[in-house]
């Protein structure tokens, strides 16, 4: 019995590890995915504005072209330091997590092993002192 305890524990641990794994996995990936297409939406609605605002203040505002330009540039910066940093923490979140559950399920297995073998030599030790004694 406390074998199969012992095995159901282990593939319970082990099922949690790759659930765990999976699911910090698609969450990088789908971070990642909406962080880049935050960048690409906020770079490309930044050049449009840009160009627009170029072309509308052309003959009037050189300086108002300038501004433009650099927000842009301040945007797409902004934005592709933001993916990064969010690829990036999730990418050692998912690392982190599958780490821990790894070390908790191999933890686990030893610790529930041990004790199925301990259990399993007590009861022997005490059926050979009781076959002893009688």
């Amino acid at each position: 019995m406390s074998y199969l305890f012992n095995v159901h524990c282990c593939l319970m641990l082990y099922l949690v590890s790759v659930h765990c794994c999976l699911m910090s996995y698609l969450v990088s990936v789908h971070c990642c995915l909406m962080s880049y297409l935050v960048s690409v939406h906020c770079c490309l609605m930044s050049y449009l504005v840009s160009v627009h605002g170029c072309l509308m203040s052309y003959l009037f505002n050189v300086h108002g072209c300038l501004v433009l330009y650099l927000v842009s540039v301040h945007c797409c910066l902004m934005s592709y330091l933001v993916s990064v940093h969010c690829c990036l923490m999730s990418y050692l979140v998912s690392v982190h997590c599958c780490l821990m559950s790894y070390l908790f399920n191999v933890h686990g297995c030893l610790v529930l092993y041990l004790v199925s073998v301990h259990c399993c030599l007590m009861s022997y030790l005490v059926s050979v002192h009781c076959c002893l004694v009688s």
